[in-house]
């Protein structure tokens, strides 16, 4: 007599559906990452599209307050009638320093006040990210992150890690943009004319019946055996 295979009680049905395990990131799933805490380990210098903040008092002509660029070649656009002053290479002290011996020309005792409002690299870990064929991530020019067979936690983790190595106490948001790499299968009999094969993405919310409405039903030759 053939032995039938067990009925569990907690079985997934249509209205008593099985929550899926934690997500794994897999290639070639899409991840969205934003800097929450992006600041660069001291001392770090200026690079070209780097923008700093620059307050300068007593200049009621021509004011100098707001974010300015570094632009190409390494320079910070004063604006008429100040000028241009290369800060490329420099911390953001001596930036400073530039910038008031530029104004000294202007001004007695010119005052001043500069910080870095963005840095250019940190435009390298904001956006979508795909998950290469070797299981990493391209974070612009910090390198490339292993994140395969990872979960999201995890992989938030070993990001945060390799970015410390570049910046000071990193924090980032991670999360999937795009779920590419789990998929499901439905094959079907075609009655001597070779099976069907169908491939499509899971969503986590699948029933039997969403699968056979994805092909259109069953055909008249397939088995009706369905597991």
């Amino acid at each position: 007599m053939e032995q039938l295979p067990p009925v569990y009680k907690s079985m997934p049905r249509e209205l008593q559906k099985a929550v899926l395990p934690e997500y794994v990131i897999e290639p070639p799933d899409i991840l969205n990452i934003e800097g929450v805490h992006i600041v660069p380990k001291s001392p770090y210098s200026l690079r070209t599209l780097d923008v700093l903040n620059i307050e300068a008092a007593g200049l009621p002509d021509a004011p100098i307050t707001g974010p300015y660029t570094v632009e190409p070649g390494g320079i910070i656009n004063l604006g008429p009638p100040y000028g241009t002053v290369k800060v490329a290479g420099l911390n953001v002290e001596e930036a400073q320093q530039a910038i008031m011996a530029q104004l000294a020309e202007y001004l007695r005792e010119p005052r001043v006040s500069v910080s870095l409002a963005q840095m250019a690299a940190s435009q390298n870990i904001l956006g979508q990210f795909l998950v290469g064929p070797d299981g990493t991530i391209t974070l612009g020019s910090y390198g490339q992150v292993s994140v395969v067979g990872k979960t999201l936690n995890h992989a938030k983790a070993d990001i945060e890690a390799y970015l410390s190595q570049h910046l000071e106490d990193p924090e980032i948001s991670l999360n999937v943009f795009s779920y590419n790499s789990k998929v499901y299968y439905i094959v079907i009999q075609g009655a001597g004319l070779g099976d069907g094969v169908y491939r499509f993405p899971i969503t986590g919310n699948e029933t039997v019946l969403d699968a056979i409405a994805q092909i259109q039903g069953l055909e008249q030759v397939s088995s009706k055996k369905i597991w």
